[in-house]
């Protein structure tokens, strides 16, 4: 709870050491509440990747102290999830994407499949925002395992696993709704020593000559407008660290 000790204490500083109050506009008040949601990602993710830098969570700090530096902040309750929790909704995510190539991808059924998982309620009202929150939170941990039976299989994020099997309605249908989720594309895995990111595999994807290669160029657009960065990327800004 070290960092989220920090945040509270900074965010604290700042409202006691305001001399003006400022009050939330209409011009404003889209800002605070996207800047909050930010926050409550990012702190999550910090908490539950302590090996992580925390610079999106600095990033969002000195933003939001900028634009509010007099207000009281009240962050709502970030949900935290069990291990188990999270081994669960990624095995069911990998488990659900391999039985959509007999049986065709369903966005309700793999939300309601993955909310099963962690506890919450798929007619919640906020679910599309909860399941980001998710993703989000635990993006490194979101892996399928590697196929026993196969010489050339390797364990990887579910979102490559899409890529791999050609299952692109999982992007269309939910991950580029960008209306309704809020997705981190940049997961990092180590692969032969060097960081692989989404984008770093779609290009590896693309560079193979796979059959699906326009559609994935498409893809990689999408990605990188969204957010996504190359693991290079990540270094140079300063957001992953390699050890």
């Amino acid at each position: 709870m070290k960092t989220l000790k920090i945040i509270f204490f900074i965010l604290g500083l700042a409202t006691f050491n305001s001399i003006q109050a400022s009050t939330l506009t209409a011009s404003n008040q889209a800002q605070h509440i996207i800047l909050l949601q930010k926050l409550q990602t990012a702190l999550a993710y910090a908490e539950n990747n302590p090996e992580d830098c925390g610079c999106k969570l600095k990033e969002y700090v000195a933003e939001y102290l900028e634009l509010f530096p007099p207000n009281v902040v009240i962050l709502a309750n970030i949900q935290t999830y069990t291990p188990e929790q999270i081994k669960n909704a990624a095995g069911t995510a990998c488990a659900y994407l391999e039985a959509s190539l007999r049986e065709g991808f369903n966005a309700s059924k793999f939300k309601e499949k993955i909310a099963t998982q962690i506890g919450v309620n798929p007619n919640n009202e906020d679910i599309n925002s909860i399941l980001s929150d998710f993703l989000n939170q635990n993006k490194n941990k979101m892996i399928c395992a590697k196929d026993p039976k196969s010489n050339t299989s390797r364990s990887m994020h579910f979102y490559k696993y899409a890529i791999l099997n050609g299952i692109i309605d999982l992007y269309d249908e939910i991950l580029f709704d960008d209306e309704e989720f809020e997705i981190d594309f940049n997961a990092v895995e180590i692969v032969d020593g060097k960081p692989e990111t989404l984008l770093d595999y779609i290009d590896k994807r693309i560079t193979t000559g796979t059959g699906i290669a326009n559609t994935l160029k498409g893809v990689r657009i999408d990605v990188v407008d969204l957010g996504g960065k190359t693991g290079q990327q990540l270094i140079d800004s300063g957001a992953f660290i390699m050890k």
